[in-house]
């Protein structure tokens, strides 16, 4: 039963930091050959974790190993450097290495049995062990389960090297310090156990705080970006009023012309001023309205941007007032789904752009099509970027990503009769 028990443990310990990358990260890409090759690295290492956990709790060696050989599957199966990849796994791997350590060590310096209680969880499948095991590994799953909640739409932000390279280094040094327990020097491993967990701490909301400055860094970006299309509306409204305000001034004297053309049955000459009239009035009202102040601002500024670039633009959108999709996220969506549809409309000769928001009871459907006549890069299901700078899938893609993926929503394309097609389903 207790073999079964530690077999289950491993399985669970092996598989959490891939659902931890489920809700941080993107997915790869990878053909049939690189799937074989990854679920045939998970089986090794399962198989080799449940061998070595057979005869001994804790090795640092093999601890060593596991990082090195689960960093480079999981490098392979998310998108994320090699070393961030080393970095979140070695934290993750000597956390759980050492709070075993602890486990071991401070029960038997309770009872004053430490050689007796060490060596038997150390080398033998016991209760004690299983009980150890389960209750450090179910407080780590808490930790990072509580530090990622209604968090999934960010990203592991740390950009520092040295701290990357820093962190596990120390936490290595950390563990042979407190590995004295396994020649005798039971209080000076407890002491440099202490020591280690202060220091662990320290580093780790540096870590923390790192993470949470580049999070604050993209939105403040989202927020700069917000803030730019409420500020052109807000100019728009106020030069839109004063084209008004001239317009009802001057709407005397045209009562007076078009009074005089009457008069002079110039039926013809009357119906032309008219006309001339009725441009001016639409030219200056508000072209989209949707009852949401950030859409109205994006959409209006690309339909302006539109008219001067000869582009047909057409929006089919229903009420969004009171939408459950925060402003910061309309912007995401929108605005970088339409500037990627305006660079794709530039070499074509036929410009169309529509923009279609559907309101159900289940969410927002938002769909944006583009005129393109050229051929997609694909990648599997993933859309290759031409642009030189890889800006579609560093900032604009990836970013309308993680808001889809924070309300549950799925995503698709479709080229078809020359149009470029974006599907996005938001659910409440």
């Amino acid at each position: 039963m207790m073999e079964i028990l530690q077999v289950l443990i491993c399985l669970a310990e092996t598989l959490f930091p891939f659902w931890l990358g489920n809700k941080i990260l993107e997915r790869r890409y990878q053909k049939t050959i690189g799937k074989v090759f990854w679920y045939a690295g998970m089986v090794v290492y399962i198989g080799s974790l449940i061998y070595q956990r057979h005869f001994y709790m804790y090795s640092r060696f093999f601890m060593l190993w596991a990082i090195i050989f689960t960093s480079i599957l999981f490098w392979r199966y998310y998108k994320v450097s090699f070393w961030k990849s080393v970095l979140l796994l070695s934290i993750y791997y000597e956390t759980i290495a050492i709070m075993d350590l602890l486990g071991m060590t401070l029960p038997g310096l309770v009872n004053g049995k430490e050689d007796e209680f060490l060596v038997n969880v150390h080398r033998n499948i016991t209760y004690e062990r299983i009980l150890i095991y389960t209750a450090v590994r179910l407080l780590l799953f808490l930790i990072f389960s509580l530090l990622i909640y209604k968090n999934n739409d960010i990203y592991w932000g740390i950009e520092s090297k040295i701290i990357i390279v820093l962190f596990p280094v120390f936490e290595y040094i950390s563990m042979v310090q407190c590995e004295g327990a396994f020649y005798g020097k039971y209080g000076e491993a407890i002491q440099n156990i202490y020591l280690y967990f202060l220091a662990y701490v320290v580093s780790l909301s540096y870590l923390i705080i790192a993470f949470v400055r580049s999070n604050s860094d993209y939105l403040r970006k989202i927020s700069e970006q917000k803030n730019q299309f409420i500020e052109k509306d807000y100019k728009r409204i106020i030069e839109q009023n004063r084209q008004r305000e001239m317009l009802i001034h001057d709407t005397n004297k045209h009562y007076i012309v078009l009074e005089g053309f009457l008069e002079e049955q110039e039926n013809e000459k009357a119906l032309e001023y008219v006309k001339e009239l009725k441009k001016d009035i639409c030219k200056n009202a508000r072209k989209i309205t949707t009852g949401n102040m950030v859409l109205d601002a994006i959409l209006n500024d690309k339909l302006e941007l539109s008219k001067m670039a000869g582009i047909d633009f057409a929006a089919d959108i229903e009420s969004m007032n009171h939408s459950f999709v925060q402003d910061k996220d309309w912007c995401v969506l929108i605005a970088n789904l339409l500037d990627n549809a305006f660079e794709a409309v530039e070499q074509e000769k036929e410009k169309v752009i529509g923009v279609h928001l559907k309101r159900k009871e289940s969410g927002i459907i938002i769909h944006i099509e583009n005129s393109f006549t050229g051929s997609l890069k694909m990648n599997g299901k993933q859309i290759l970027t031409t642009k030189s700078r890889n800006e579609l899938h560093g900032w604009g893609l990836q970013s309308v990503k993680q808001v889809v993926k924070k309300y549950a929503g799925i995503m698709n394309y479709e080229h078809k009769d020359n149009m470029f097609h974006v599907y996005i389903m938001l659910y409440k």
